[in-house]
């Protein structure tokens, strides 16, 4: 698992810098459920409460998609709300801004922070804005 789980996280960001400069949809989406399913969840929380991650999958036309991975993570273990500082706000502002960043994020690529602050007074875990 861990070989996959690697293997994915090079295919989604290649430099290993977080920057995302890919356009291999792939890698975004097997990265996150080889997480799950090797339950490391500091992986996990780095990439499902990181707005980089979450613009850049929505870059790629997969908010949908992302929204399956917080079902699926609290779905294989619900221990790991746990284990990740933010969860419940980060999966709310997901589910709750997809239909605003799903339409904009192609003509604003910055909709995901944008909506990030306008909710931030809400959901403490966005104040810091990975």
């Amino acid at each position: 698992m861990q070989y996959w789980l690697n293997n994915f996280q090079k295919i989604a960001d290649p430099k290993m810098d977080k920057s995302w400069k890919t356009r291999d949809e792939r890698g975004f989406m097997e990265w996150p459920y080889h997480c799950i399913k090797s339950m490391d969840w500091d992986a996990l929380g780095q990439l499902l409460c990181a707005l980089p991650f979450i613009r850049k999958k929505a870059q790629l036309g997969k908010i949908r998609d992302l929204i399956v991975d917080y079902q699926l993570a609290e779905t294989e273990c619900t221990k790991m709300r746990n284990h990740i500082a933010g969860w419940n706000d980060w999966k709310y502002f997901v589910t709750s801004q997809a239909h605003i960043i799903e339409t904009y994020v192609k003509k604003y690529p910055a909709i995901v922070f944008q909506q990030a602050f306008n909710l931030s007074k809400k959901l403490q875990c966005l104040l810091c804005c990975h």
